[in-house]
């Protein structure tokens, strides 16, 4: 993965995949065209490679902050502030996203706003899921998705939640 950031934030955590990594570089020159982004050796950076120790060690209850500068049209930043309130080991559907953001035929508008989401597993699109409760679309691959969702539920399966 390609983590990156501002002096404000963590800016991307992306996959290194072409289709991925074309989507930053459009958002780059979009939302970051002045900004300086760091790729090494930054307070932001360590915290995410921090959060991310924990979160595949499934150390839930010690999983750091990371500051995020989250850059996007005002429609991407709800659902993007939206999947950060799915809790692990549950998931939302796209739909149930759009109703929440008050427009019930905004689905597809979401799943349009989660494709865009450069900040990949901390902002958790990958715990959006279709309406028949399918794994659709995620920029890491259908495999990955499937991957974290039973990383995250784990230890719910284990104690019956």
């Amino acid at each position: 993965m390609l983590a990156l950031a501002t002096s404000e934030g963590l800016c991307a955590l992306e996959y290194c995949q072409s289709a991925r990594l074309g989507l930053w570089e459009q958002r780059q020159s979009r939302w970051f065209p002045d900004s300086k982004l760091v790729s090494s050796d930054h307070p932001h950076l360590t915290d995410c490679q921090q959060w991310l120790a924990a979160y595949f060690e499934s150390q839930w209850d010690h999983l750091p902050n990371v500051q995020l500068d989250q850059r996007g049209t005002p429609f991407e930043l709800q659902v993007w502030q939206s999947m950060l309130g799915i809790p692990r080991g549950q998931t939302r559907t796209y739909k149930q996203i759009a109703v929440g953001l008050g427009n019930a035929n905004a689905s597809r508008a979401v799943g349009n706003a989660s494709r865009r989401n450069p900040i990949s597993l901390i902002v958790p699109c990958h715990r959006v899921i279709g309406s028949s409760a399918s794994l659709t679309g995620y920029g890491g691959g259908l495999a990955n998705k499937n991957f974290l969702l039973m990383h995250e539920n784990w230890q719910n399966d284990l104690i019956g939640l």
